[in-house]
């Protein structure tokens, strides 16, 4: 028994059992739950990662000037913009609104993705490892000048 704010709770362990009714293997619900986790994980990276754009503005034109603001500017914007563009466009780049849609799809099964769920997911996230890659690169390029 333990003690919680003057109350005594009992704890128990619960086993959770598979739905008797739904005939899907465990193995598929883990392999879905495993999918949907690493792509919560590389969504919430591209989305720090677009945070952190939204902040570096300022520092740009404070350290930067001319033409060196336009280019720096103009390599953040297409970075940006592969992640998440201002008009989306069925062939455009569109890393984190399609990551979106698949977890919407996703997330709702018991069951694991279709093969074409996982093959988009597998390339989403590898898109997203490169973004993230070549935003290192340019955000360190960035805060090197002091």
């Amino acid at each position: 028994m333990v003690e919680k704010n003057g109350t005594n709770l009992d704890r128990k362990e619960l086993e959770i059992l598979p739905d008797p009714s739904n005939d899907i293997p465990p193995e598929n619900t883990r392999k879905c739950y495993e999918l949907v986790h690493n792509l919560t994980i590389s969504m919430n990276h591209l989305r720090t990662i677009l945070d952190e754009m939204e902040n570096v503005t300022d520092y740009i034109k404070a350290r930067y000037k001319g033409v060196e603001v336009s280019d720096l500017m103009k390599k953040v914007e297409e970075l940006r913009s592969r992640i998440t563009p201002e008009r989306l466009t069925p062939d455009g780049s569109n890393i984190l609104n399609r990551m979106n849609w698949l977890f919407n799809q996703v997330r709702k099964n018991s069951d694991k993705p279709t093969l074409a769920q996982q093959k988009w997911i597998e390339y989403l996230i590898k898109q997203a490892e490169q973004v993230t890659v070549e935003w290192k690169e340019l955000s360190d390029s960035i805060n090197s000048r002091k």
